[in-house]
C-alpha cells in the first residue's frame, strides 16, 4: 500500500511517500479444518463474524454438530476448491455466507455439497460458485430454510441421486447459471430421488436453464413459486434423453406467478413445458394449479407446452386454475397429446377460458 506522511528534521516539514508491503490474506484453511474435526457429536462451534479466506475445500465429518457461522464469510480464493462438504449426519449450518471469485467456465464444484441425512442448512448465503450453489446427493430428511443463491454458474440448488424426505422453505436464487431449483433423477444413479417439498420459493432470473424443475422424481411439491426473466421455461417438468432421466409420478405445482419467462429465443419452452422426451419413460399425475402467467415474449411461440416424444408418454395431466395475461399475439398453448391425457379447469387466457390445449 501507498500513502503520505509528514516528515520534518526540527527545521522544515515536507511531504514524502511511503510504499509498505501489505502482508497477504491469512489463509484459514487449516484452522478452519481443525476446528471441524475437533468437535465431538453435540457440540456447537461458533465461528468470529469476520472473513475468513480458504484455499481448499472443507470438511464437516462429525455427526451431530452445528457449525453457527455467526454472521461469518467463508470467502474462497480458488473457485475450484469453493465447496465446504458435509458429509456426516444430523449437521447443522447456519448464519453464513460463502462467497467465491467469479470465474468463465463452469465446473462441478458446487458451494455446499451434501451427500448424509438430517442435515439442516439456515439463513445462509452463497454468493458466486462455479457450480452449483447447494449440491444434494442421496441426502434424506433435509432442511434449507432461507438459503440464497447468487451467480452460481449450475443451479442454484440441485437435489438428486435419490435424494429424499426433505423440505426447502423461503429459498431465494438470483441470475443462476442453469436451473434455480431442480429436482433430478439420472437413471445411471439407479434412484429415483422423492419426497420433496418446496415451499416459496423464488427464482429471480437465470442465465441458462429454467426456474423450477422435476426431471425424473415422485412426490415433489412446489408451493407458491415466483419466477421471473428465466433463459427457457419458468415451471419444467421432464424426462430427458440427454441425460437418460427417469420417469416423473405425482408432481403438483400449487399456486404462485411466473413472469417474462423464457427469454432465450433459441429455446421454444413458453413459460410452463411438460416434456415426456426420453424413451420407455412417463409423466403422470401431475397437477399444476392456482399459477399466473404473464408477459411470456413472443420468441417463446406459446405459454403452456404439452409434449411427448420418443414413445414417452403423458397420463393423467390436471391445469388447474391457471390464469394467462398476453399482450403479443401468440399461441396460448401447444401439445401433441390427445386430450385424453390432460384436463383443463378455468384455464383463461385474458379472462377467456380455454377449451383444448
Amino acid at each position: 500500500m501507498t500513502f503520505a506522511v509528514a516528515v520534518s528534521d526540527g527545521r522544515l516539514a515536507t511531504d514524502t511517500t511511503v510504499t509498505v508491503q501489505a502482508a497477504p490474506p491469512v489463509d484459514s484453511t487449516g484452522a478452519l479444518q481443525a476446528m471441524f474435526d475437533n468437535l465431538r457429536p453435540g457440540d456447537t462451534l461458533t465461528l468470529e463474524a469476520r472473513t475468513y479466506r480458504y484455499t481448499g475445500v472443507l470438511y464437516v465429518r462429525v455427526p451431530g454438530v452445528t457449525v453457527n457461522g455467526n454472521g461469518a464469510t467463508l470467502a474462497a480464493t480458488d473457485d475450484l476448491t469453493a465447496q465446504l462438504q458435509i458429509l456426516a449426519d444430523g449437521v447443522t449450518v447456519h448464519d453464513l455466507t460463502m462467497s467465491s471469485p467469479l470465474i468463465e467456465s463452469r465446473s462441478p464444484i458446487s458451494t455446499i455439497y451434501i451427500a448424509s441425512d438430517h442435515v439442516t442448512i439456515r439463513d445462509v448465503t452463497i454468493d458466486g460458485s462455479a457450480g452449483a450453489g447447494v449440491y444434494l446427493t442421496g441426502a434424506g430428511y433435509f432442511e434449507l430454510d432461507n438459503v440464497r443463491v447468487i451467480r452460481s454458474l449450475a443451479d442454484g440448488i440441485h437435489m438428486t441421486n435419490g435424494s429424499h424426505d426433505g423440505v426447502v422453505n423461503n429459498a431465494y436464487t438470483e441470475w443462476t447459471g442453469d436451473d434455480g431449483i431442480a429436482v433430478v433423477s439420472y437413471r445411471s444413479d439407479g434412484v429415483v430421488s422423492k419426497n420433496i417439498v418446496i415451499n416459496n420459493p423464488v427464482v429471480n432470473g437465470t442465465t441458462w436453464g429454467r426456474g423450477v424443475t422435476v426431471v425424473g422424481g415422485e412426490n415433489i411439491t412446489y408451493h407458491n413459486v415466483t419466477i421471473a426473466n428465466t433463459d427457457a421455461a419458468g415451471v419444467y417438468i421432464a424426462t430427458e434423453p440427454s441425460y437418460d432421466t427417469y420417469s416423473v409420478a405425482e408432481v403438483q405445482i400449487l399456486g404462485g406467478t411466473l413472469v417474462n419467462c423464457n427469454t432465450n429465443p433459441e429455446v421454444v419452452h413458453g413459460g410452463v413445458l411438460l416434456w415426456a422426451g426420453n424413451p420407455d419413460t412417463s409423466i403422470s399425475d401431475v397437477r399444476i394449479a392456482g399459477l399466473t402467467v404473464s408477459d411470456t415474449p413472443g420468441s417463446a411461440t406459446w405459454i403452456l407446452g404439452l409434449i411427448k416424444e420418443n414413445g414417452a408418454t403423458l397420463h393423467h395431466i390436471a391445469l388447474d386454475t391457471i390464469t394467462l395475461h398476453q399482450s403479443l399475439s401468440m399461441m396460448p398453448s401447444y401439445t401433441n397429446a390427445p386430450s385424453g391425457d390432460y384436463s383443463l379447469n378455468q384455464v383463461l387466457l385474458n379472462g377467456i377460458g380455454l377449451q383444448v390445449l
